[in-house]
């Protein structure tokens, strides 16, 4: 049965999984604000740059998890499509085994090198600050994958249609990581222990993610249809996976490249200033970020997927100008409240991170369509070629332009090799009706 394509269809679903996320937004916009606000205080504005680098490895989830993590939701989705769940269930057991075996290889890994005390030069933190610091962070790199299995949680769901549903549980995130920074603080914890907070509140929320998707796939599950051995091997799940993972990985290195840039070229205060921004940018970006997770399985089970990608895109402009805007002019003000005395980030930085928000909603459209073998290369070759010259230019402009310079070659980056071209590829192939 395949869904209903018209606007009205496709704007009832997006308001369903972006009011969803809008409605627990206070609950992340009051965690956020007041975490960084205590974290501050705990740590100085020096150190809090580093503190929240490590606090937010939970980004990098997608590269980590080798491109598996897609090759569920699809598989999911597909079998929504076919109302016979046997299939994807047996996927999902199988990648949750590989990345069991993969998250205790990383975990021992992570261990060697905070023991040889090398986090300190990864992260570029100065020796006057580093006290706890490898210890912290080899335990907080332990914590983010040991949630790599139960990440598949959040991608089961989006396969099944139930953004709504992932983003009402998505307020366990902020509220246990203000729980915790609420309760070092009171216990005088050590400035670096604030990086933990943010690990351990993802693998909470993680946990109940895949709680939630196994009740959710267990209840579909049909007692007709592919048997389980029709499911593809370990091997061939890899093989799947591939371009999923170098996209992942082309991706994370051009959105994830600034801290590290920031943290190597340029000066503590400029990487705070960013951190102190991406509190507000991150649950600006989680709403279109939700909202594009529908257009997934959308896109999977549509038939005319040109009309439904134009209409996708035409609405995900006008949300991402409308947010863009919004971030600009209210950030600032926000970001002054958080920094309290200690910081001063220029405004003009919200207006780099608002072309940025904007540059990654007009791009959810096609990311959501491109999402077969063929179409994860070539999201993998875009994104790579963005990422080149985003991260060339930021090295270039880090030094004297700061946060705000290397925002800019990120947008602009994106805007130049990976949207373009990803449109125009999107229009030829729904031309020859391919899925």
């Amino acid at each position: 049965m395949q869904p209903q394509s018209g606007p009205i269809q496709l704007l009832k679903s997006l308001a369903s999984a972006g009011g969803a996320r809008i409605a627990v937004l206070p609950i992340t916009a009051i965690g956020s604000i007041v975490t960084a606000r205590i974290t501050i205080e705990a740590t100085g504005e020096v150190a809090y740059g580093y503190v929240n680098t490590i606090a937010l490895l939970f980004l990098l989830i997608p590269f980590a998890d080798l491109g598996l993590g897609s090759a569920v939701t699809t598989s999911v989705a597909s079998s929504a499509a076919k109302a016979d769940f046997r299939t994807a269930r047996t996927v999902v057991l199988k990648t949750a085994k590989i990345l069991s075996a993969i998250a205790a290889a990383l975990i021992a890994i992570s261990v060697v090198v905070g023991a040889n005390k090398l986090f300190t030069s990864l992260f570029g933190i100065p020796s006057s600050i580093s006290g706890h610091a490898n210890l912290f962070a080899t335990a907080a790199f332990a914590l983010f994958f040991l949630s790599l299995p139960a990440a598949l949680g959040q991608r089961v769901l989006v396969g099944l249609g139930k953004s709504s549903l992932l983003a009402l549980l998505g307020s366990i995130t902020p509220a246990v990581t203000l729980l915790v920074a609420l309760l070092m603080y009171w216990t005088g914890a050590p400035g670096f222990a604030f990086a933990l907070t943010s690990p351990i509140a993802g693998l909470i929320f993680n946990v109940a993610c895949a709680v939630v998707a196994h009740r959710a796939l267990r209840a579909r599950e049909s007692t007709r249809g592919h048997s389980a051995s029709e499911a593809p091997s370990a091997r061939d799940l890899l093989l799947l996976a591939t371009p999923a993972f170098l996209t992942a990985l082309s991706t994370t290195a051009l959105l994830q490249s600034a801290r590290p840039i920031l943290g190597q070229l340029s000066s503590p205060a400029e990487l705070t200033n960013y951190a102190l921004y991406s509190q507000i940018y991150l649950p600006a970006w989680s709403i279109l970020h939700m909202m594009g997770t529908v257009l997934w399985s959308r896109f999977l089970m549509a038939e005319n997927k040109r009309i439904v990608w134009l209409q996708s895109f035409i609405s995900f402009s006008i949300l991402g100008l409308l947010a863009a805007v919004a971030f600009s002019l209210l950030a600032p003000t926000i970001v002054a409240w958080m920094s309290g005395t200690t910081a001063s980030p220029p405004p003009q930085l919200a207006l780099a991170f608002g072309a940025l928000l904007f540059a990654q909603a007009i791009h959810l459209p096609q990311q959501m369509f491109l999402t077969s073998r063929r179409g994860f290369w070539t999201q993998f070759l875009l994104s790579a070629g963005a990422g080149c010259l985003a991260i060339s230019a930021g090295v270039a402009l880090a030094p004297g332009a700061g946060a705000i310079g290397l925002l800019w070659a990120t947008a602009g980056a994106m805007a130049a090799v990976q949207l373009a071209p990803g449109i125009i590829l999107v229009l030829r192939a729904t031309s020859r009706k391919e899925p």
